[in-house]
């Protein structure tokens, strides 16, 4: 993703579900289209370059997203 957006952020994902159990952001037995099964809550963390959270968004609702305005927000102050 970093390279086919020409970012200079680095982007996490976790298929496994490791860091997201250790987070808490996983909703067990999830409602979906294809029956249950385990959904992480979205979520965004931004870290800056000494490895500092300086934001982060979270819900209780795998429905929910942080809106592009509030993430892009977020960068702008880092």
């Amino acid at each position: 993703m970093q390279e086919r957006l020409k970012s200079r952020f680095t982007f996490l994902s976790d298929s496994q579900m490791v860091l997201l159990d250790k987070l808490n952001i996983v909703h067990r037995d999830a409602p979906g289209a294809a029956g249950t099964g385990d959904i992480a809550f979205p979520t965004s963390i931004l870290v800056d370059g000494k490895g500092i959270v300086r934001w982060t968004y979270e819900t209780e609702t795998y429905r929910q997203r942080a809106r592009p305005e509030e993430v892009m927000a977020a960068i702008g102050g880092l």
